[in-house]
């Protein structure tokens, strides 16, 4: 190639050098180095976002787990109180009617308690009563046999008489 020259004429390009073996070797090394850092720079990078992802994947993850867990725990608090209302609603009648069996039973055990106190008075007024005409009866006739001693008493006077 022919550059021009800054007088007018022209020179002949400077001769380049043919790169030797070695230089070629070491550009050759230089350059696969410098590949080999590009690949491991990408490969880095590939598996830092793999990683990345990975780790986003993972807690995504983990948060639907901890919102299921959350929602299931939810339903279930809500079942159990469905269950302790409808438990307590029972549990409730069923203390209304052992206070109405117990109201009857208490209304029986006055009402045999009023018979008996009254079985119990007419008894004791009874036995009084006949107690009351046996000291009658006993004391009449303890009378009639004193009448009848005076009688006799009288009598074997009259006779003599």
């Amino acid at each position: 190639m022919v550059v021009p020259a800054t007088s007018g004429s022209y020179s002949a390009a400077p001769p380049r050098e043919i790169p030797t073996p070695g230089t070629v070797s070491a550009q050759k090394t230089a350059y696969k180095t410098a590949l080999d850092k590009q690949y491991q720079q990408a490969l880095s990078k590939i598996e830092l976002e793999r990683d990345t992802k990975k780790q986003q994947l993972r807690q995504v993850a983990q948060q639907q787990k901890d919102q299921f867990s959350l929602q299931s725990r939810s339903q279930l608090e809500g079942k159990k109180l469905e269950l302790d209302t409808a438990l307590n609603g029972q549990l409730i009648m069923l203390q209304e009617t052992a206070i109405q069996h117990r109201k009857v039973l208490e209304e029986k055990a006055a009402a045999l308690t009023l018979d008996f106190q009254t079985k119990k008075a007419n008894e004791d007024l009874m036995l009084k009563q006949y107690q009351i005409q046996k000291q009658f009866v006993d004391n009449e006739r303890q009378l009639n046999v004193e009448y009848q001693k005076k009688q006799k008493q009288i009598s074997p006077t009259k006779e003599m008489a």
